[in-house]
């Protein structure tokens, strides 16, 4: 067998361009021209190439090694060294390269790593050079003396020649410990780009100020202030600042400048326009906003500042001899006009939020109280026109069973014959005594939008007509005929034999005692959380709390009981069921060869998830989300998927098989094929790889194989040939192993098997033995493969509940 050789490698340091603080790349690129021992370029192919570091040209240890199988073409490779194995060596040592093909020896003689020319900079930064000024410690790179210059030699400030006479301003006030200068650009950009929402105390730039000694200033002026941060515009453009602040978000908390004292004892921010401080400290040219005022443009001599509860002010007229109103008043009271430019207290009390009118201390939201003769309420509309209500009590929250929408009192003292109401036209058509007696006059008529409430009695055959409405005590009795769109409500009786027909309306709180004949439709409406309640006490297997049929005939796919609630997308049940044994039960006893469903789930349309049948349970014992079983045939299955089934747990089962149609009569026959068992999560991977030249092959395996495997096992067959010193010469490793002892063009069947270690397989291993729990021995998931009655299934009893025995 040939030896290969590979002559005219070169080797060069890969140059890589990175962001800002990002770690020199541990790769090097290399390339050369493998040849065998005669001299003669290998054929075109895939070849096993091991790379090591030595730290010595002969004998020692290995102090990095990595293998890759390289594409050879004329002759010629390149490989990334570090590609798979990250090169860590310090690079403080001299270093030597070796290199293995195949299962032929180390080359001779080993090849030493050398610098780039330009790297020999590298020794003037780190203090081995000529000049010593810069130190390097680890990640850090510093001077303990001097300065720098960027754009310039560095320099102390000299500022642009001022007024006459002003020589402070042209001094130069010696070096600056780093000068940065430049032209039409900005001088110095800093960005911070947080890369998580941790934390604070973060800056772009940050600028600290301190001192050993008391070194204050004396003035105003720049030159004469002690900043950590001095902005300083030295000419006087349009548009130019000293210091500028933005704020790219208009969030709260956020701002283009931030002024702040700790203690708040001395100015936060000083604004300023000359040193005497004669104009302007703030200036802006349109509303400024301070602490939630709005401090508006357009002030006017003797006019004062004032806002409304939103905080925008307002310029207003200025009080005493400005014109302006002005008064005195008492607390509580409302103010009125008590003169042309005079205000003074109303009859008007407001208290926590009631309003009183005659009196301070009022019991509701409006309390009007008169003592004098007259009317303490007169309510007069004038106007012909439809107007809806004269007045109009409504109450729109939950009512109370104790609770008026009016109440109407007298002193108990007072007569009999006193009325309440009294509704007239003309003469007295109708009113209410104090008595609680009804008086009308003629023949009284329940009809139109008539009130009956009280202790009144509707008996015999009282019709009840359109708009009519029933409340409080009333009782319906006998043969009482309720039409049109009667309201029956809260804590009316219905007792009898009473007729309801079509379009009345029965709400909260009536009472209906014996049997009820609808003529017509029911419709039941309520503002609270039960439009209505059904209820029982009656004991038997046969009680239908409600019970709702149809009882035409026909091919309709008519509804028993419909139940709707869907108040908003994502909200809104449908129907709510809850029993002792079962939640909810669907029975069908079909007499065709249709298809029937028991229970039917159906959700269409939306981009969410929908679920067709949701199932969930929940406790200490035996749990199963959703139960199916199915008997009577060979064709019952407990669970049938027509589609896609997934399975996040882990899936249990006594067989498992695919079903075709069979490849060579699909019309009449079905094709079955067996699971592969294992006591282990088993992986298995297999493929076809022909060996090389030298009878050896590499198999690539994908890049998550180490990852997802361990404890791996191999297989190799021979394809067309005996191949008796055939065998595994380099077990996997970096994703890939080695076939070798074949002859060349030798093609190899591999099989290779691993036990999965991924996260959910290291925490869920599947057991191999278990001992039944205490309720399920003696029991059988198969009694009948055992000899034992079905009694004894441990699916016995679901079973039978499912099958509604």
């Amino acid at each position: 067998m040939r030896r290969l050789l590979a002559l005219g490698a070169t080797l060069a340091l890969l140059v890589v361009i990175q962001t800002a603080a990002a770690a020199p790349p541990q790769k090097i690129g290399y390339q050369g021209v493998l040849r065998d021992e005669e001299g003669v370029v290998v054929p075109d192919g895939y070849y096993g190439m091991a790379f090591r570091i030595y730290d010595g040209p002969t004998g020692g240890l290995a102090l990095w090694t990595e293998i890759q199988s390289l594409p050879v073409e004329n002759g010629v490779f390149n490989v990334l060294l570090g590609d798979v194995q990250p090169i860590d060596l310090p690079f403080d040592a001299p270093y030597w390269l070796a290199i293995q093909i195949g299962a032929n020896p180390e080359m001779i003689p080993r090849v030493e790593l050398v610098s780039v020319p330009y790297a020999y900079r590298a020794l003037y930064v780190d203090g081995a050079g000529a000049d010593e000024d810069w130190v390097i410690d680890g990640d850090d790179i510093y001077r303990l003396d001097g300065s720098v210059g960027i754009g310039s030699t560095p320099r102390g400030e000299v500022a642009p020649e001022g007024p006459e006479g002003d020589t402070e301003r042209a001094v130069d006030r010696g070096l600056n410990r780093l000068y940065v200068r430049g032209a039409n650009q900005k001088v110095i950009h800093s960005a911070l780009w947080d890369t998580d929402d941790e934390g604070d105390g973060r800056a772009a730039i940050y600028a600290y100020r301190s001192r050993e000694v008391p070194s204050p200033g004396i003035g105003y002026a720049h030159w004469a202030t002690n900043n950590a941060i001095t902005g300083y515009n030295a000419f006087g453009d349009e548009y130019t600042f000293g210091v500028a602040g933005y704020t790219w978000y208009d969030e709260q908390r956020t701002g283009g400048v931030l002024g702040s004292k700790y203690d708040g004892t001395v100015w936060a921010a000083l604004g300023y326009e000359d040193e005497f401080q004669i104009d302007w400290g703030i200036y802006t040219p349109n509303d400024a906003r301070v602490g939630g005022f709005v401090m508006p443009v357009g002030a006017i001599n003797g006019y004062v500042l004032t806002c409304d509860g939103d905080g925008a002010g307002t310029w207003q007229p200025g009080g005493g001899g400005g014109g302006g109103i002005y008064g005195a008043g008492t607390a509580d009271f409302i103010a009125k006009f008590t003169g042309e430019t005079a205000i003074g207290d109303s009859d008007i009390y407001n208290a926590d939020g009631a309003v009183g009118i005659g009196t301070t201390s009022p019991d509701a939201s409006l309390d009007i109280e008169r003592a004098d003769e007259g009317a303490a309420l007169e309510v007069v509309s004038s106007y012909s026109g439809p107007i809806g209500h004269l007045v109009k009590f409504e109450r729109t929250g939950m009512v109370q069973p104790s609770d008026d929408v009016l109440a109407l009192e007298v002193p108990p003292t007072a007569s009999d014959s006193s009325q309440f109401i009294e509704c007239r036209r003309g003469g007295v058509q109708f009113a209410v005594g104090a008595d609680g007696s009804i008086t009308a006059e003629g023949d009284a008529t329940v009809g139109g939008d008539a009130t009956v409430e009280g202790a009144a009695s509707l008996i015999g055959g009282a019709v009840i007509t359109n708009g009519a409405s029933i409340s409080g005590s009333a009782t319906i009795t006998g043969g009482a005929g309720i039409t049109g769109g009667v309201t029956i409500s809260d804590g009316a009786v219905i007792t009898g034999g009473v007729d309801i027909a079509d379009g009345a309306l029965i709400t909260e709180g009536a009472t209906i005692d014996g049997d009820l004949r609808l003529v017509g439709g029911l419709d039941v409406q309520s503002a609270n959380d039960r439009g209505g309640a059904f209820r029982t006490g009656f004991q038997s297997d046969l009680t239908r709390v409600v019970r709702a049929e149809y009882t035409a005939t026909g091919e309709y796919d008519a509804v028993a009981v419909f139940g709707r609630s869907a108040p908003a997308d994502y909200y809104g049940i449908g129907g709510s069921f809850e029993g002792g044994f079962r939640g909810i039960s669907g029975v069908v006893f079909p007499t065709g060869t249709e298809t029937y469903n028991g229970v039917h789930g159906r959700v269409s349309g939306g981009s969410g998830t929908n679920h067709g049948v949701h199932g969930h349970a929940f406790g200490t014992g035996v749990n199963r989300g959703v139960y199916g079983y199915a008997g009577g045939s060979d064709e019952s299955y407990a669970g049938y998927f027509a589609g896609d089934t997934h399975v996040t747990g882990t899936l249990t089962k006594a067989a498992g098989a695919f079903k075709i149609d069979h490849p060579l009569d699909p019309d009449n026959m079905y094709l079955y094929h067996s699971f592969v068992e294992s006591p282990d999560m088993k992986n298995v991977y297999d493929g076809i790889v022909e060996l090389d030249f030298v009878g050896e092959a590499w198999v690539v395996l994908p890049d998550w194989f180490e990852e997802l495997n361990r404890d791996f096992r191999y297989q190799l067959t021979p394809l067309g040939a005996p191949a008796p010193n055939l065998y595994i010469a380099q077990e996997i490793m970096s994703n890939q192993f080695r076939i070798a002892g074949g002859d060349p063009g030798l093609r190899v069947s591999w099989l290779v098997t691993g036990i999965r270690k991924d996260a959910y397989a290291e925490a869920n291993r599947i057991p191999v033995e278990e001992m039944k729990p205490a309720a399920e021995q003696g029991r059988y998931l198969h009694p009948s493969l055992h000899g034992a009655p079905e009694q004894l299934g441990v699916d016995y009893q679901e079973e039978k509940a499912a099958g509604g025995q």
